[in-house]
């Protein structure tokens, strides 16, 4: 009897575990590795990980994270897929970080 509570329970732990787990899919970044906080944040439409990033490249981008931010968001700036940052972020829906760029240019 204990032996199938025992078995119950660990049934039960693992499938609210793995319930609880998401599957994200798989991402292949090309070019300049150094950069690629930024188009994952754009994926995860996560803006604590695009503030991460931004704060990681202050003295080698630009000596502030406006300054960053700038040069990162304009034109001739670092690309996603082929797109600055605002435009990549636009093409895959990702709002929070889009609200986040809009607000700080």
């Amino acid at each position: 009897m204990k032996k199938l509570i025992l078995l119950a329970t660990l049934f039960c732990a693992s499938y609210s575990v793995s319930a609880h787990t998401e599957i994200k899919p798989e991402v292949k970044f090309s070019g300049d590795l150094d950069f690629s906080g930024f188009c994952q944040a754009v994926l995860e439409d996560d803006v604590r990980l695009l503030k991460r990033s931004i704060r990681s490249k202050v003295g080698l981008v630009a000596t502030n994270k406006e300054g960053v931010l700038k040069r990162l968001v304009s034109q001739d700036g670092m690309q996603c897929n082929g797109a600055d940052l605002m435009s990549f972020s636009i093409q895959r829906q990702a709002s929070n970080i889009q609200a986040y760029l809009a607000q700080a240019i």
